[in-house]
């Protein structure tokens, strides 16, 4: 009786444990995140700042990028040793946010900076060369009152101290590479204003200690949110960024901002919707050349209520030598109801039709035949289902299908006939150019 009384008694403990974290968007991410556990060097600078305050502070944490922490190590002054970024606010101050930055003096913690920003929280942070001398300047996003646009401030190290560089820069949002191809990085910033369909881009760069902006452009667009930005390759000779954008009707058109070589001067490519599509896909490198792709949305010629299907034809197209044409690298059949992304192998193009099953979470996949007498007839190859945990768990024999990915309550599974057509694909295929669209 004791042993089942001990047992229930751990049950309790564990569920109070699980329903303590929970996750919302009704909650500020200040008060949701938790810090990570606390190693030995963390704790020596956190009692370090509590006595440099003299009082209690409130630990902030950015909100996204590679560094999540209030505390970050990273040698930025290139003397082979970690200093500490450190980012904190005080109890009685509604806004701002404290940073400091402190070296380790023989085993010892002190702080060498101390900056405040009057800001709602940390965007991002990141540490990147942008002198082409194997530092590292620190580049800090804070978060602006309107939540949506933010204010860099870039720190360096003068052999003595860090120094804020100027007054920084408004953005949505920011990338750094080498983007004219002189083998040192530019800072590149995106900044829209939403009421006016403006959206500025601005290429920084450091000469000798100071840096500024060296061109600039403005385009009118109707962005009314930012789905996705991406910076990296159009082709072996150019890097840009790439932005997908929101509009108004629910649409996504993506922007590319790049510097022409010949001019050196900052250019956008588009001047029309020829990116626009119904589905919350966004540029990204697929294959091992590293260029990004812009998935195109094209009319689905074998299957003409596409839209009410939800089911779309995507080309993967990627810019040419000269940047003057696209062509398409791959292409893909998205669903939206479903909510998947399947890239499908070259010789199905133009020999496959598509069609919706029973329901809308059952796509079939028909090969497109012509028997002797010039009929044309239809070989099922592929069906893809998406079903909820009730359904898949009622399915007796599973045998026949394969289980290609589980997320959350939901499976999707696709059934493979066995088949002597050349277009047969496997279930590893299926696996391994499988993947979700973004449910946002």
């Amino acid at each position: 009786m004791i042993r089942k009384y001990n047992m229930i008694f751990i049950f309790i403990i564990l569920c109070m444990m699980i329903g303590g974290c929970k996750e919302g968007n009704f909650f500020d991410i200040q008060s949701t995140m938790r810090p990570p556990k606390i190693t030995g060097i963390e704790s020596d600078i956190k009692n370090t700042v509590q006595q440099y305050t003299g009082i209690d502070v409130i630990w902030k944490y950015p909100r996204r990028g590679d560094y999540k922490s209030s505390i970050v190590l990273c040698d930025i002054n290139g003397d082979g040793n970690d200093e500490a970024v450190v980012f904190y606010g005080l109890e009685e101050e509604k806004s701002g946010i404290y940073m400091m930055i402190l070296h380790n003096v023989n085993g010892s913690w002190q702080v060498v900076n101390k900056f405040y920003n009057e800001c709602y929280g940390i965007d991002k942070i990141i540490f990147e060369d942008l002198k082409g001398n194997n530092g590292k300047q620190l580049l800090v996003g804070y978060r602006l009152p309107d939540k949506v646009k933010n204010h860099l401030q870039i720190y360096d190290y003068d052999g003595n101290e860090y120094k804020e560089l100027n007054n920084g820069y408004i953005y949505n949002d920011f990338s750094i590479r080498d983007f004219n191809k002189d083998a040192v990085n530019e800072l590149m910033i995106l900044a829209t204003d939403l009421e006016n369909y403006k959206t500025s881009c601005q290429l920084i760069k450091f000469h000798d200690d100071t840096i500024g902006v060296i061109d600039s452009l403005e385009i009118k667009r109707e962005i009314i949110r930012y789905e996705n930005m991406t910076s990296g390759k159009l082709n072996d000779s150019y890097e840009g960024i790439f932005l997908d954008y929101r509009k108004s009707d629910g649409s996504i058109e993506t922007e590319v901002f790049f510097v022409d070589k010949e001019e050196n001067k900052l250019k956008c490519m588009f001047t029309s919707n020829y990116t626009k599509r119904d589905i919350p896909l966004f540029c990204e490198s697929i294959t091992e050349d590293n260029i990004i792709s812009i998935p195109i949305q094209v009319d689905m010629k074998l299957e003409s209520d596409s839209k009410s299907s939800g089911t779309y034809m995507i080309e993967w197209s990627k810019f040419n030598k000269d940047l003057s044409k696209m062509y398409c690298e791959k292409e893909s059949i998205c669903n939206y109801n479903i909510g998947y992304n399947l890239f499908i192998p070259n010789n199905w193009k133009g020999r496959i039709e598509y069609e919706i099953g029973e329901n809308l979470m059952h796509q079939i996949f028909n090969e497109i035949c012509q028997d002797e007498n010039g009929n044309v007839t239809h070989k099922n190859i592929l069906e893809l289902i998406k079903l909820n945990r009730n359904e898949w768990q009622s399915i007796e024999d599973k045998s026949k299908y394969t289980l290609i990915m589980q997320q959350n309550e939901f499976y999707y599974i696709a059934e493979i006939p066995d088949t002597e057509s050349e277009l047969f694909v496997s279930k590893d295929y299926i696996i391994n150019n499988f993947s979700l669209l973004d449910s946002n």
